[in-house]
């Protein structure tokens, strides 16, 4: 994160893989977001944590904590600048690239933001980067993959930015949540781009 949103406080979006049970009680890894709020004044080397938002205990143990690690991005870049220029002669690495969550330049003014099923289907609220800063985007009810919206005055030097919608499907779905998925279907039958 940059140390504005640490200073200020506000939201990440994270998406990390964590082990979940299958329904063959099998620990598999899923492809999950969490969005963790920010505390005004949190520090570099903060520990934030989530809970049950970790991997699943095994043999239907109890789930376990998501403990997230702050690392304010541009201090750790400024710090190794310092060291970059130290006449003491000591060893220094290069800057390292932000985390792709930090990544807020636009391809030809477009922006992706991946989503949940669950906030495409009832909407939300998500926050995310832009070339102007973090804003909270609402994503309205029934939201499809490709879906544009359009922030006013957050693009590159102060144009529009077009955020695209990408709907992500875990990569391990479990009887019952198919079961669910199949009976969603049933009760509302649609025949896209036909």
């Amino acid at each position: 994160m940059t140390s504005d949103l640490a200073r200020r406080g506000g939201s990440v979006t994270l998406e990390y893989t964590r082990l979940v049970r299958s329904d063959t009680m099998q620990l598999v890894p899923y492809e999950d977001l969490v969005i963790v709020y920010i505390t005004p004044n949190t520090k570099n080397g903060d520990v934030i944590q989530m809970d049950r938002r970790g991997h699943m205990g095994e043999h239907g143990g109890p789930t376990g904590n998501l403990l997230c690690h702050v690392v304010i991005v541009d201090e750790i870049s400024n710090s190794q600048n310092r060291q970059q220029h130290n006449p003491t002669g000591a060893s220094y690495h290069t800057n390292p690239s932000p985390p792709q969550s930090e990544n807020v330049l636009p391809k030809n003014g477009i922006m992706t933001l991946p989503i949940t099923i669950s906030e495409a289907v009832l909407g939300g609220r998500v926050a995310m980067n832009t070339p102007m800063g973090r804003v909270m985007l609402v994503i309205p009810p029934t939201s499809s993959s490709g879906k544009q919206l359009r922030i006013r005055g957050k693009g590159v030097e102060g144009s529009d930015l077009i955020v695209e919608l990408k709907i992500v499907i875990p990569k391990n779905i479990d009887e019952e949540s198919q079961r669910l998925i199949e009976e969603f279907a049933r009760r509302n039958p649609i025949v896209p781009n036909r």
